[in-house]
């Protein structure tokens, strides 16, 4: 579903111009198509997983995938995506938080130190969200 949500926010604004586009995807991510694909996974999130886990009770390849592709989705890439977009989706920022506190995760990111390229710090500073 994740996959998903990008190639459908990747389509928003195609055939439109630089302002159309951005804003086009702001709608798209605050209650658009984007607002839905991400609810569907925060709410399967609250069903099937625990303690900050997208799937049971630990550490999936599911945590990891929903990570780095929605730390990715507000990273700027996506232009009109505001990084605000995951704030109301609690389930998602909980397994974001969680594997960017892992402590081989945040040795990593803390070893980048002033190399640590804009999308890496959307990563690294997924461990101070207040979920």
């Amino acid at each position: 579903a994740i996959n998903d949500a990008q190639v459908a926010i990747n389509s928003v604004g195609k055939d439109m111009g630089p302002a159309e586009k951005l804003a086009a995807r702001k709608v798209a991510a605050e209650d658009g198509i984007l607002a839905d694909f991400l609810s569907r996974i925060d709410s399967f999130v609250g069903a099937h997983g625990s303690g900050g886990h997208a799937v049971g009770e630990s550490l999936t390849v599911a945590d990891l995938k929903l990570f780095a592709s929605c730390s990715f989705m507000i990273s700027g890439f996506f232009d009109g995506v505001p990084p605000t977009a995951l704030d109301t989706f609690s389930n998602i920022q909980r397994v974001r938080k969680t594997v960017a506190s892992l402590p081989s995760v945040c040795s990593f990111y803390d070893a980048r130190g002033s190399k640590a390229t804009a999308f890496e710090a959307f990563l690294r500073d997924a461990r101070t969200l207040d979920v």
